[in-house]
């Protein structure tokens, strides 16, 4: 499947033209076609992480709004404070998010390394038909 912004067919004709067969154009262009389709689900997991993050997470601007160390000392004690962050709640949201950006750079760094040695191999073989 194309992706908008990637011409195929006109793709397939210039490798033709550089010296690939039929067959190895349409590999070519298979492959780019994917790493299209993966790089967009990708980019839309990140917008759909960085607006869930957005909408759920408070801001150090946020926080200094709601309450101050003044206004806390009146109601919650550093130790009160430090059992709400052992929390199961808290820590298995904040594991889930580190792992989730995690994987999504993984998977990014990848498909972009990916793509890198496929365009470096077809400039070898280009260079290697000139």
């Amino acid at each position: 499947m194309a992706q908008a912004g990637f011409e195929s067919v006109s793709a397939r004709r210039r490798l033709k033209a550089a010296g690939f067969d039929a067959e190895q154009a349409e590999a070519v262009v298979e492959t780019v076609s994917e790493v299209n389709v993966t790089i967009q689900q990708v980019a839309d997991d990140l917008a759909e992480l960085k607006t869930y993050v957005h909408e759920n997470m408070a801001t150090k601007k946020d926080l200094e709004r709601f309450a101050t160390k003044e206004d806390l000392k009146e109601f919650a004690t550093k130790e009160d404070l430090k059992e709400f962050v052992k929390t199961g709640d808290f820590k298995a949201e904040i594991a889930e998010l580190k792992a989730d950006l995690f994987r999504y750079g993984f998977v990014a760094t990848g498909i972009l390394g990916t793509l890198i040695l496929g365009l470096a191999s077809m400039i070898a073989v280009l260079a290697i038909k000139i």
